[in-house]
């Protein structure tokens, strides 16, 4: 659910920041990524944390949600440069077999 709302919300931001002359480049965009993937993990730290401090009585699902989305956010900013990257690298009589991969 969080990758059908966000992905058209992070494409518009992408276009509204190119407009605005506010250029990312790959390496920035992948940086972005891995640190919402990084806040995705960490919220999970927080959370066995927090079941810790509980004594194991049960936690909120909001931990879960709240890491999902921040890993989804990270991949929304990866996977287009990844899969853009390799198609740039892959050489041309086996493109195809590496964007398969």
């Amino acid at each position: 659910m969080f990758i059908i709302i966000l992905t058209p919300i992070a494409s518009y931001i992408w276009i509204f920041l190119e407009k605005k002359n506010i250029y990312f480049s790959s390496i920035g965009k992948f940086t972005l990524g891995i640190l919402f993937a990084g806040i995705g993990f960490m919220m999970m730290t927080f959370a066995s944390q927090n079941l810790i401090n509980n004594n194991g009585l049960p936690i909120s699902m909001a931990w879960i949600i709240i890491s999902i989305f921040f890993l989804t956010l990270g991949e929304i900013c990866v996977s287009p440069i990844g899969l853009s990257i390799m198609a740039k690298v892959a050489p041309d009589l086996i493109e195809n077999q590496v964007m398969g991969l």
